[in-house]
């Protein structure tokens, strides 16, 4: 049984007005935010007139709307993801500033300039970094989906965002030599190619979950997308987009989805750090990558076919919409066919802090603590009363024992 009442009194349009409303007030304000209160945003292509991305002077201190509708706090009492490796194929990583991130990610291939990821002018890749394994910091309610997780980054993009087919098939040939277990493709190719259908079959042959985004963010692309429209590939698209039915969305899915996460005003860190943010397909994809990364660590023993229909499976039903993941369902739940053999042989002890609770004003404090006493020595009083009246019902005498009851054997 799910416990995710949440999710019904809360319309995935809606919890995304949820972030627009309340950043204003709630964020230290820097150089660089945009004239609508939001952090910088970041986007999947260059901005020829911006340039490469710049650092944010921005903290964000309540929760993103991502953050509202799956409710990663409660995953993280089972898993943060540990010991899973997710690929994130995309624009590459800053090699800046980001504490969140110190530890938490390894620069791999540089597939178009060769050597390893150091730069990432656009910043898309070190945002999906973040979404998926941003570490909790004080000050902060920006934080990854699966926070011990680990990231591998594999540049698949040149400066502007371009790739190709086989170039999306060089990264995900890296990933799968880096022994991921979750291959999060974050930019999208219009056309396919020989090389990238081998590439993805090679990937699910050695059990990699490989995801990718049901449509191009920032682009004009008609028709289908790819890696998503290939056999064995988990296609994403954006569930704030689809509950908004705004037809002219250039996030609108172009293929078939399987799954759905919220997509649009997500916060993460970005190059330099501090917070941005951003609205996309490729930012849905990385957080069910993420959940999939908390899903991986809790039931180790799993098959790719029983991983697959396990997030599927324990996917939450959206009007209109593909099914958006969730979490903690997807760790929680017992499927028909599996039973005890997909339980893990412990809980992690290691525990992230919950997202912030509301703020409580001081002056309550005081009103509180008396009212507790107040409820107590009532309580204590009603007990007094009750023990006296029926003492002197008795005559003070004490309560006559019941007389035994013999049985026949």
């Amino acid at each position: 049984m799910r416990s995710r009442s949440a999710h019904t009194g809360l319309g995935l349009a809606a919890a995304a007005g949820l972030l627009l409303t309340a950043t204003g007030p709630a964020m230290a304000a820097g150089s660089a935010t945009t004239p609508d209160g939001l952090p910088p945003r970041i986007s999947a292509v260059l901005d020829p007139q911006a340039g490469c991305a710049k650092s944010s002077k921005d903290a964000v201190t309540v929760a993103s709307a991502a953050q509202k509708i799956l409710m990663p706090s409660q995953a993280w009492q089972l898993s943060q993801g540990e010991g899973v490796t997710v690929a994130v194929l995309d624009t590459g990583l800053s090699k800046g500033s980001l504490p969140q991130l110190d530890g938490q990610v390894t620069p791999g291939e540089d597939i178009v300039r060769g050597g390893k990821t150091r730069r990432d002018c656009i910043g898309h890749g070190t945002f999906v970094a973040g979404l998926i394994a941003a570490r909790p910091q004080r000050g902060t309610t920006v934080v990854g989906i699966a926070p011990q997780a680990h990231v591998y980054s594999v540049t698949v993009t040149d400066d502007n965002g371009a790739t190709s087919p086989d170039v999306l098939a060089k990264g995900i040939d890296a990933a799968v030599r880096a022994k991921a277990q979750i291959i999060d493709v974050s930019v999208v190719s219009a056309r396919s190619s020989a090389k990238l259908r081998t590439a993805v079959k090679n990937a699910i042959e050695h059990d990699a979950m490989v995801f990718a985004p049901a449509a191009a963010d920032d682009q004009n692309l008609d028709g289908p997308v790819y890696p998503g429209s290939l056999p064995g590939v988990i296609s994403v698209a954006n569930s704030t987009t689809q509950a908004a039915s705004d037809s002219s969305s250039t996030t609108k899915p172009m293929v078939d989805a399987v799954l759905a996460a919220p997509g649009d005003v997500v916060l993460s860190v970005g190059p330099g750090g501090g917070a941005f943010v951003g609205s996309g397909t490729a930012y849905a994809t990385a957080l069910v990558a993420g959940a999939a990364a908390l899903m991986d660590a809790y039931h180790p023993g799993l098959t790719l076919a029983q991983r697959t229909r396990r997030l599927i499976t324990t996917a939450y039903p959206a009007s209109p919409g593909d099914p958006v993941v969730d979490p903690y369902a997807a760790l929680s739940q017992i499927l028909p066919g599996e039973g005890a053999t997909a339980l893990p042989p412990k809980v992690p002890t290691t525990q992230v802090a919950p997202l912030p609770a509301p703020d409580i004003d001081p002056v309550w404090y005081p009103s509180l603590t008396m009212a507790a006493i107040a409820t107590i020595a009532a309580l204590a009083a009603l007990g007094a009363v009750i023990t006296v009246t029926r003492g002197r019902a008795r005559g003070w005498r004490p309560r006559a024992a019941s007389p035994p009851v013999h049985r026949s054997i």
